[in-house]
C-alpha cells in the first residue's frame, strides 16, 4: 500500500490529457504509465500466483482492443499497444487476487476497479480513434472514477 500513494494524482493528470487535443494525448499516456506501477506493483507484490486464465482474458481483450483500433493510431500506435500491455497486465494482477486472497472483499474490489479502469480507457480509445459516440465522455469518466475508487479502497485494505 506504501506505493499506492502517488498513482491517483498521476491518474488525474492522465485523464484529463488524453480527452484534449491530439498533441496532449501521448503526456496523458505517459502519466497513466507511470501511475500503473503504484497500483500495479501493490497488487503484484500481493498476489505473485500466476493466474493463467486472468492473463489470457486480460490479454486478449488488450490485443483484441488494439488490432481493432490500430488503422485509426497513426503516430500513437507504438504508445497504444505499450499502454494496452500495461493495462492488460494491471487487470490480470488484480485479478490473480481472485484465487489466493483471504479477503474476498479486498479482491472483489481490486477486480471491480480494474474492470471499470479498463473499460473506461476501452471507451475513450473507441471514441477517439475508432467511432466517435454521442455520450461516451460521461461513460469513460463515470466508470474511470468508479474504477479510481474501488481500486483505492482495494489498496487502503492491502
Amino acid at each position: 500500500a506504501r506505493i499506492v500513494p502517488r498513482a491517483p494524482g498521476m491518474w488525474a493528470v492522465g485523464a484529463v490529457l488524453p480527452a484534449r487535443p491530439m498533441a496532449l494525448f501521448s503526456p496523458g499516456l505517459l502519466a497513466f504509465r507511470l501511475a500503473h506501477p503504484g497500483c500495479g506493483g501493490a497488487l503484484a507484490l500481493r498476489w505473485r500466483g500466476p493466474a493463467p486464465a486472468a492473463a489470457a482474458l486480460c490479454f486478449a481483450g488488450g490485443g483484441a482492443a488494439f488490432v481493432v483500433l490500430q488503422p485509426g493510431l497513426g503516430a500513437v500506435t507504438i504508445p497504444v499497444a505499450v499502454y494496452c500491455a500495461v493495462i492488460a497486465t494491471m487487470g490480470w494482477r488484480a485479478s490473480a487476487g481472485m484465487r489466493s486472497e483471504p479477503d474476498r472483499r479486498l479482491a472483489m474490489l481490486a477486480v471491480a476497479g480494474a474492470v471499470l479502469f479498463m473499460f473506461s480507457d476501452t471507451v475513450l480509445a473507441f471514441n477517439k480513434f475508432h467511432t466517435p459516440f454521442a455520450g461516451a465522455r460521461y461513460l469513460n469518466m463515470g466508470s474511470y472514477w468508479g474504477g479510481q475508487l474501488l481500486l483505492c479502497l482495494a489498496a487502503r485494505r492491502m
